[in-house]
């Protein structure tokens, strides 16, 4: 497969961008299949203004009881954990998990 780079027009701002063999093997590594449609700084202020509608809930880590914040709104019937206890939490149960498909 020979790779070369791109010009592509971005479909938000008319800007001719550069779609590199880098970012094409990068796309390609994520298994994404087809190429961008916007530049790089379109793409960043799409991005941009998706999160600002994200809102945040403080919570109290059901592990280690620090403050924490979350994108969801808990609904109380399962422990919530900060962002270092829910890693913690789904490597343990991930472990567990393979563990149990041992012969």
């Amino acid at each position: 497969m020979d790779l070369v780079d791109q010009k592509i027009t971005c479909v938000d701002c008319g800007t001719e961008f550069t779609f590199t063999v880098g970012e094409q093997l990068y796309y390609i590594d994520l298994g994404l299949r087809s190429s961008p449609k916007r530049c790089q700084n379109c793409r960043a202020e799409r991005r941009r203004k998706k999160s600002r509608g994200t809102r945040l809930t403080q919570i109290i880590c059901a592990l280690c009881g620090n403050v924490g914040n979350v994108t969801f709104v808990p609904d109380k019937t399962k422990p919530v954990y900060c962002e270092e206890c829910y890693e913690e939490v789904k490597y343990t149960k991930a472990l567990a998990h393979s563990l149990s498909l041992r012969p």
